[in-house]
C-alpha cells in the first residue's frame, strides 16, 4: 500500500482529546466580590517518541530530564513527570509512546528541553570496529514552533522530528558533534482501521501495569511515574485481559480513537513475578561451524530498551550484554504482519537467530548475563538505495560504512535482499508520483529473518518489510539547528 501524503519522519507526538473542566458558581456569595474565574479547558496528550536514524549509529542513548510546551503567553506545561532513558534507533519509521497528560489548550511557540548523559555506540571509521562515544554534560535546549502548535477542541496530532541523520556528525579527530535538528507539524487522527504510527497506531507498546479497572488499565512507560491509560473490551485479541495485574509486564498493540484515548486491539505477553523485557540488536551470534546455521545456546545484544517491575536488577539502555538458554527458549514473531506466503515459508527459532536481527527477550533479572525464557523477533529499521526492483523484492544497497554492513557484513558487501509482500502487508509511504524506483533513497522496517538451506550459507537476512519510506535529500530549509553543538568523545576501549 502506498501513501502519498508529504514524507513524515516523527519524534514527538501528541494527540488531543478534549477535557473541559468547569468551575461552579459560589453557594453564599463571592468573597471577593467578583466574578468566578472562567472555565478551563485542557487536552489530553498522547506522547511519542521516534527518529531519522544516522546510517554510523548502532545505537544511541540519552537521558531526557525534562520535556515542556511554552505557550505564547510565556507559560511552561511539563509533558513528563519523571527524567526517561530513552534509545533513538529502534523508533526509526515507528514511534515508541512516552506519556498520556493533560493540558492547557491554547497556542504554543516553543517547546524547552533538557538532556544528560548522551552515549552513542557507532562505526568508527579509523579503528575499523564499532567505538562508544560519550558526554555527561547537562544541557538544556529550546526549540521553537514556527508555525505555532495550536491545541483546540478538535483532536489531532502534532509531531517533532528529531533528525538524527542531520544531527550528528564526525569530525577529523574521531569525535562526535551532536548538533539538534528539528522540524514539527500537525496532522489529523487517522481512520481506526488504517492508521500508522503517525496519525495514531501504537504497535507494540510495552510497560508496566500500574492499576486495573473493568474494562481498561494504566500502564508505565520507561519509568513509573510516566504512564498512560488503554481500554479493552471483547473484541480485544491475544491474551486474556483477565491476567492483567499490578507489576505485571505487557505488550499492546493500540490505536487511537476519535477523542484521543488508546484502545487495545491486542493485548501479549502478560507476565506476572520478578521478569523483565529486554530489547536489542543480536550483535554476537551463537558459534557454528562454516555453512552449517547456528542453534547455540548464547548469543550477545545491544540493550535498546527495558521494562521491568521496580527494583528489579536489568541491564541499563546502550549496554552490550550476553542472552543465555536461548536452546530451550521459547520463540515468536507477528506472524500478521506477513502475508500468506511469508507465513508458510519464515520461521524462527535459536537455529537462525543471527547478527543484525532485533529481538525482545522475556528474562530472569540480571545485569550483564541474562537468563531467556522467550524470545520474540521484532522489527529493525535499515537505510539505503533501491536497486534491482522486480514484482518479487528488490536489492537495498546500504552504505559500506553503515552500523549494520559491518556489523551483519553482508555478502556481496552492502547488499540487503527485501521481500515485497503482497495483500497490502507494506506500507510504502510518501513516495512521489509513480511510486518507488530503482535508485531512490528509503529506509525499509521489518522484520530480518535469516534463511538456511541444505549446502547454502545465506550472505545476510532477507527483511520483510512491514513499512517503507522514502527518503528526500534534506535541504537547508527543512530543520533548524536551534542549539549550538555538543562534542561526544571517544571512550578508550573500541567494541
Amino acid at each position: 500500500m502506498i501513501r502519498n501524503n508529504s514524507f513524515i519522519r516523527s519524534l514527538v507526538v501528541i494527540s488531543t482529546a478534549t477535557l473541559l473542566l468547569i468551575n461552579l458558581p459560589a453557594c453564599g456569595g463571592n468573597a471577593g466580590g467578583g466574578n468566578p474565574p472562567p472555565a478551563t479547558a485542557t487536552t489530553r496528550m498522547q506522547l511519542k517518541l521516534g527518529d531519522a536514524e544516522s546510517d554510523r549509529i548502532l545505537s544511541f542513548t540519552a537521558t531526557l530530564d525534562s520535556l515542556a510546551l511554552v505557550s505564547s503567553s510565556g507559560q511552561t506545561t511539563n509533558l513528563l513527570a519523571s527524567p526517561m532513558t530513552i534509545e533513538l534507533t529502534r523508533t526509526a519509521g515507528k514511534m515508541q509512546t512516552l506519556a498520556q497528560i493533560e493540558i492547557p489548550q491554547g497556542s504554543y511557540t516553543a517547546l524547552n528541553y533538557q538532556v544528560s548523559t548522551i552515549t552513542i555506540d557507532a562505526w568508527d571509521i579509523a579503528q575499523q570496529s564499532f567505538s562508544t562515544y560519550g558526554s555527561s554534560a547537562i544541557t538544556p535546549y529550546s526549540f521553537p514552533l514556527n508555525p505555532a502548535i495550536v491545541v483546540g477542541t478538535t483532536p489531532q496530532i502534532i509531531y517533532l522530528d528529531l533528525n538524527l541523520r542531520d544531527s550528528i556528525s564526525f569530525d577529523n579527530i574521531g569525535d562526535i558533534l551532536f548538533e539538534p535538528q528539528f522540524s514539527a507539524g500537525v496532522e489529523s487522527i487517522g481512520p481506526v482501521d488504517s492508521q500508522i504510527a503517525e496519525d495514531g497506531s501504537a504497535e507494540d507498546m510495552i510497560g508496566v501495569v500500574q492499576s486495573v479497572a473493568a474494562s481498561s488499565f494504566t500502564m508505565s512507560l520507561g519509568s513509573g511515574s510516566n504512564t498512560v491509560q488503554v481500554s479493552f473490551d471483547s473484541g480485544t485479541q491475544g491474551q486474556s485481559a483477565a491476567l492483567l495485574a499490578r507489576n505485571a509486564l505487557v505488550e499492546v498493540d493500540a490505536i487511537t480513537l476519535p477523542d484521543g484515548s488508546f484502545y487495545a486491539n491486542r493485548i501479549d505477553f502478560v507476565e506476572s513475578g520478578n521478569l523483565a523485557l529486554v530489547e536489542g540488536v543480536v550483535i554476537d551470534p551463537p558459534s557454528h561451524p562454516p555453512a552449517l546455521p547456528p542453534g547455540g545456546d548464547i548469543a550477545g545484544i545491544v540493550v535498546q530498551k527495558v521494562w521491568a517491575p521496580p527494583q528489579t536488577p536489568v541491564p541499563n539502555v546502550g549496554d552490550w550484554v550476553t542472552l543465555t538458554g536461548l536452546s530451550t527458549a521459547g520463540y515468536t514473531f507477528d506472524h500478521d504482519k506477513l502475508d500468506s506466503w511469508g507465513q508458510g515459508y519464515f520461521t524462527f527459532s535459536n537455529s537462525n537467530l543471527w547478527t543484525g536481527q532485533s529481538v525482545l527477550a522475556l528474562v530472569n533479572p540480571g545485569t550483564n548475563t541474562l537468563n531467556v525464557i522467550d524470545v520474540k523477533l521484532v522489527e529493525i529499521a535499515v537505510n539505503g538505495v533501491i536497486s534491482g526492483l522486480n514484482s518479487q523484492d528488490f536489492t537495498l544497497n546500504i552504505p559500506a560504512d553503515s552500523a549494520y554492513q559491518n556489523l551483519v557484513n553482508l555478502m556481496p558487501p552492502t547488499y540487503l535482499t527485501v521481500w515485497d509482500q503482497a495483500e497490502n502487508k507494506t506500507v510504502w509511504f510518501g513516495f512521489p508520483q509513480g511510486g518507488p524506483q530503482n535508485g531512490m533513497p528509503i529506509r525499509v522496517r521489518g522484520l530480518a529473518f535469516w534463511t538456511w538451506q541444505m549446502g547454502y550459507m545465506p550472505g545476510g537476512p532477507t527483511m520483510v518489510p512491514t513499512r517503507i519510506d522514502y527518503l528526500p535529500v534534506a535541504t537547508a530549509a527543512a530543520h533548524a539547528q536551534h542549539a549550538l553543538g555538543q562534542r561526544l568523545q571517544r571512550k578508550p576501549a573500541a567494541k
